[in-house]
This record gives structure tokens, C-alpha cells and sequence, in this order.
């Protein structure tokens, strides 16, 4: 050992033994600034840094408990460098006064001195603890076989999770956390007991069971599982979606038909949840998962060619195959509730051209034919799915008919070709320049994505000219002002014979009818009551009811009529005579 190293340890041993002398030795115009814990990854070159503010002399590194022990030395002075450590290779000290490890091991995991000398041979000691750390290969913690950020699992009633982090020097802590909201802001620690073991390389297992079930109702649930090693800036997180929902839900509910076109990009939407599972339904007793989306998070559970969940958590078809075909199913959590989405998916081949085609008409929209008495007009699509419907329609006040109908239906792979043919028939003349329409349409699911065709139908050379037209319709005006005519004077001749009818039969019948009638009421003999006295005589007598405004031939008529109703009786005719008398006295 040289005279300097012995003097360094009497030094340290004096001071040792004196504590108050440490304290008592003044630091000039600066301090020796070293934080008290340290790391260094085993494997790598480590540091244990100190910040010298002053001009120092020398440095010694050396054990905590055993200053003989001197690991390196520095005289800055002399730029001399010593020791145990620095003549093996294991340690340096740099200009800084800062000790380098250049490979850093389990062994080095210890508390260090260092002792800064000044230019007036005053030190100052500083004590430091090293850590080594052995990084895990892991990520992010594991939860049971899945190493991935998003991990989803599925059970009927009861799950038992475990969560781990393994290999890491020092051991990690591991918690398993609920998240209760979409922004994973609030979680529910739960107080489940960690495990930890050590690894022969020195390395430590840390791991935490979790036991949930379906009891509390809810089919979808998100669990966290964080890891925080021996610095929060080493915290990292896992989670695990469990799936408590079972496949006869699924199959009962109701789905809603969907149509994809093929090599297109589509998506198919699901409830507005940040939990949410896609399954396809194979069959009745096959429902294979797709994936999964938590919060933003998607994880797909197989090879799925051309198909991703969403960061909303749709369902998404880069591009649509006829493989894709078949019905999908979304089971989501809507608050304390679950519920699923069901969609049937049917994948849309658009036919070559995307409209019907008409042979004769060259345009996509509609053309214009010739027709004479008949004609037959074939409609068809070429490569077509699903399967559509074709059907001609002759629009209303044409005169037409269709007289027959041909369908034609063939299969181009997973596509149809459809035609159909249809003979039409003019029910009436028809004169030129008229037009008739008619329509070749789809009816079916296609009808909104295919083009139909209006096809306008001419008369052909034997039309008759719109002159003659004219001329009928001139014609048949005519005959019809002419009927009403006709109608008018017959209504008028009917009204004079009923007026004659009346007046003949007034004149001729019913009044000779009414003088014969007044005439044997005159001729009645009308007599008035005789008032008699006493004596036996008439006192008064009332005149007879006779008209004085009567002409004459009616009162010669009554004196005729008086005279020789009178009876040949004498004393009767000379009672009448009187009474006669006093009529023509008072005239």
C-alpha cells in the first residue's frame, strides 16, 4: 500500500471515530450535492453521480463500512488515478468526480462513500445506496397467457384471473383495479394479496389473483391490472374485458337486413357504448368472436382477412368479399344493461352495365321505338346480386296490352343474368305522333341501386295523319250538336201535345160537364114556407130564390115551368094562383 493510501486511511479512521470532527470542517465556497439513492441496470455501464461545486484536490470512492477498501482514487492535481476497483476494470472516475461502473451486476448493489478533498485538504463525505435493476420482459403486466395491452376472456359464471409481473430486479407491485367509467377515470382497487418469488438470476416474480362472476348482472366488464416497479415512472397497465354473455341471447334477437357492395369499404355500427364484442353467427351452435373494443382500445380474437373494429368500435370491411356474407351480432353494455345489435349482412353485386338494358335502345335513361300493331321488347341484367325481379310496366292511358311474358335466368358465379321478354299488342288505333310509355323496373332490394329504363313507343309507317283525326273529331262534335237538337224539338212538340191534350179536354168535356151539372141543380122546384094566422090566412109569404139579374128567357122559362106544375085541384090552384100573385105585385 503507498504512503498516500496509509495516510487516506488514518485520515478516515480518525474521522470515523470522530463524527463531530466531519461536521466541524468547513466546505469552501461550494458543496458536494449527491442524491442519497441510485440505480443502475444490470448489464449496462451504471453511474453514481455527485455535483462538485468547488475545485477539489481529489476524490476517494470507496465501501460504506470499510474506507481501507479504497475502490478508486483521483489526484486531480496530479491526474494519478488508484485503487482496487480501478485496477481490475471495474470502476473510473471521471473529471466530474462521478464513479463509473462499466458493467454493472448484482454484486455492485451496495452503499458507497465518497470523500471530496479541497485545496486545503479539508473533505467532504457523502454516503449513496445503489440499486441494480433487471428490466422485465415484459411491457406491461400479463394477464393469465395475454400480454397485450386489451385482453378480453369469456365465461358462463365464474372467472379467476391472474395477473403477473415477472423478472424484474426489484420486484414490481402489481393491483388490480375495476374501471367504472368511459375516460377511466374512476376505478375501484381491489384488496387482493400479491405474491412475490425469486428467480435463481436474482430477478423476482410478482402476481395477484382476482375472482369475479355474473351475480351482479353485468355481461361486459373492464378490469385493470397495473404493475409499478421501483420508480412511478415504470408504471404500466393491462386490462381484460370478461364476457358473461351467453349465445341464446344472441340467436333471439331480432336482425336488421344490411347490403354491402362488394369490394367497397363498409362499416356496421353498433350501440353507442365504450364496451363492446363482435361475434359472427356460423351457425345455431357456432358464434365465433371477432373482436373486442374498450374505451378507444380494439383487440381482434383472430384472422379475420379485411376486417377491423373501430377506435368507436365499429365493425369495419376494408373491402366487402362474398365471404364476408352472413349475420353479425354487437353484445354491448349500456350502463347496468346489456344489449345486442343483430345485423344481416347480404353482399350487393351491381350488374354490368348498372342499369337495365333494352335491346334497341343505346342509352341508360330511356329511348324511343317504333311500333306498328305489335311489338316485343326484351329487358335484362347481366351479373347481378341478390336476385332481381324484372318487370314491364305500361304506364297509365296507353293504349297497350301485354300479351305474353318469357323469362330467361341463368347463374354467372355467385351473380345472375335475368331477362325477360314481353309481347306488347296496340288495343286501338293509334295515329301518328302519339306516344306510349312503358317501363322496364326491378323489383326488389335492387331497385334502389339499379337504373330503370322508360322506353317510349311510336306508331310506325301505317299511323293515320292527325288531319284525319281532326276530321272525325269534327265529325263526331257535329252528330252530337245535332242529337241535342233532335232532343230539343222533340221536348218541345211533347209540351204542345200535353198542352192541347189539356185544352181540348178542358174545353170540350169538362166544362159541358159543369153547365150540365149547374143546369139540373136550377131546374129543381124551390118553395118557401107559408107563415098562417089565425084565421087561417097567410100572412107573409118569402120570395123564391130567383136571380133578378136573370135574363128573360130564364124567367119565361120558370113562369112556364110554374104553370104547369100547378094541380088541376081548384082550391090548390087558386092557394097557388094567389101566391103567384103576390110575387108579381111586389116585382
Amino acid at each position: 500500500m503507498s504512503i498516500m493510501a496509509t495516510l487516506k486511511c488514518l485520515v478516515i479512521g480518525l474521522l470515523l471515530a470522530c463524527p463531530s470532527v466531519i461536521e466541524s470542517i468547513p466546505e469552501e465556497k461550494g458543496e458536494v450535492n449527491c442524491e442519497e439513492e441510485q440505480y443502475a441496470e444490470v448489464g449496462q455501464p451504471g453511474r453514481i453521480r455527485c455535483q462538485i461545486t468547488f475545485e477539489f484536490k481529489a476524490v476517494y470512492w470507496s465501501y460504506a463500512g470499510n474506507q481501507s477498501h479504497i475502490i478508486v482514487f483521483h489526484n486531480k492535481g496530479t491526474g494519478e488515478k488508484e485503487g482496487i476497483g480501478y485496477d481490475n476494470g471495474q470502476y473510473e472516475i471521471l473529471e466530474g468526480g462521478d464513479l463509473l461502473l462499466h458493467n454493472v451486476s448484482t454484486k455492485n448493489e451496495r452503499t458507497y462513500e465518497v470523500e471530496v478533498f479541497n485545496k486545503k485538504d479539508v473533505s467532504v463525505i457523502k454516503i449513496i445506496t445503489l440499486t441494480t435493476f433487471i428490466r422485465s420482459e415484459q411491457e406491461r403486466p400479463k394477464i393469465d397467457s395475454c400480454e397485450e395491452e386489451l385482453c378480453f376472456e369469456r365465461h358462463t359464471d365464474r372467472a379467476m384471473l391472474k395477473c403477473s409481473f415477472n423478472s424484474a430486479r426489484p420486484p414490481a407491485k402489481v393491483e388490480w383495479y375495476k374501471t367504472v367509467d368511459s375516460n377511466e377515470n374512476t376505478i375501484e382497487r381491489t384488496e387482493e394479496d400479491q405474491i412475490i418469488s425469486r428467480n435463481p438470476d436474482g430477478t423476482f416474480n410478482s402476481s395477484v389473483m382476482l375472482t369475479i362472476d355474473s351475480s351482479h348482472g353485468e355481461c361486459l366488464t373492464l378490469w385493470m391490472c397495473q404493475s409499478t416497479w421501483f420508480s412511478p415512472e415504470y408504471t404500466s397497465r393491462s386490462s381484460v374485458m370478461v364476457d358473461f354473455s351467453s349465445d341464446s341471447t344472441i340467436l333471439k334477437a331480432p336482425p336488421t337486413l344490411r347490403y354491402a357492395e362488394i369490394y367497397r369499404r363498409t362499416e356496421l355500427r353498433c350501440g353507442n357504448s365504450g364496451l363492446n364484442v363482435w361475434r359472427k353467427i356460423v351457425s345455431r351452435t357456432s358464434i365465433v368472436t371477432i373482436g373486442v373494443h374498450s374505451y378507444g382500445n380494439t383487440k381482434m380474437e383472430g384472422e379475420f382477412d379485411g376486417l377491423t373494429i373501430t377506435a368507436n368500435g365499429d365493425l369495419e370491411f376494408r373491402s366487402v368479399e362474398m365471404s364476408h356474407e352472413g349475420t353479425y351480432a354487437c353484445v354491448y353494455q349500456d350502463g347496468k344493461n346489456s344489449r345486442v345489435t343483430k345485423i344481416d349482412m347480404r353482399v350487393l353485386i351491381l350488374p354490368t352495365p348498372p342499369h337495365v338494358v333494352v335491346d334497341g335502345c343505346d342509352k341508360s335513361v330511356g329511348c324511343r321505338l317504333s311500333i306498328v300493331d305489335q311489338q316485343i321488347l326484351n329487358c335484362s341484367l347481366t351479373g347481378v346480386r341478390p336476385w332481381a325481379e324484372l318487370k314491364w310496366e305500361v304506364h297509365a292511358g296507353n293504349p297497350l296490352k301485354i300479351r305474353r311474358t318469357d323469362h330467361h335466368n341463368a347463374t354467372r358465379g355467385e351473380a345472375f343474368d335475368i331477362s325477360i321478354s314481353s309481347l306488347f299488342e296496340v288495343s286501338r288505333d293509334i295515329y301518328c305522333g302519339d306516344e306510349m310509355m312503358v317501363t322496364c323496373a326491378v323489383s326488389s332490394p335492387m331497385s334502389s341501386w339499379i337504373h330503370q329504363v322508360v322506353v317510349t313507343l311510336i306508331p310506325g309507317d301505317t299511323c293515320k295523319e292527325r288531319q284525319s283525326l281532326t276530321a272525325n273529331v269534327d265529325d263526331e262534335a257535329q252528330s252530337s250538336q245535332h242529337l241535342v237538337i233532335l232532343l230539343v224539338v222533340v221536348a218541345i212538340i211533347l209540351m204542345i201535345c200535353v198542352t192541347v191534350v189539356i185544352v181540348v179536354y178542358i174545353t170540350y168535356i169538362y166544362r159541358p160537364r159543369v153547365k150540365e151539372t149547374q143546369d139540373d141543380m136550377e131546374l129543381q122546384p124551390r118553395t118557401t114556407p107559408t107563415r098562417t094566422t089565425v084565421t087561417g090566412h097567410a100572412d107573409e109569404t118569402e120570395k123564391p130564390l130567383i136571380n133578378e139579374d136573370r135574363d128573360e128567357e130564364d124567367k119565361h122559362l120558370m113562369g112556364s115551368t110554374s104553370v104547369a106544375s100547378t094541380p088541376s085541384h081548384p082550391s090548390t090552384s087558386k092557394s097557388k094562383t094567389k101566391i103567384t100573385s103576390g110575387a108579381g105585385v111586389k116585382i
